[in-house]
């Protein structure tokens, strides 16, 4: 039962992300969706010394 939910869970995270990444063109909210920290913090660090931060 407990295996299946997280399986179910996973495949939903999946979905959301790729319909996320399919329809913004912000590279910060499909990271958030898609739970990508790494590639959150980069994008952030790259848009702060863009704008001289």
């Amino acid at each position: 039962m407990q295996k299946s939910l997280v399986e179910d869970s996973l495949l939903l995270g999946k979905k959301v992300c790729a319909h996320t990444r399919a329809h913004t063109h912000s590279p910060v909210v499909w990271a958030l969706a898609c739970g990508k920290k790494r590639l959150l913090q980069l994008e952030l660090l790259r848009v702060s010394v863009a704008h001289g931060a």
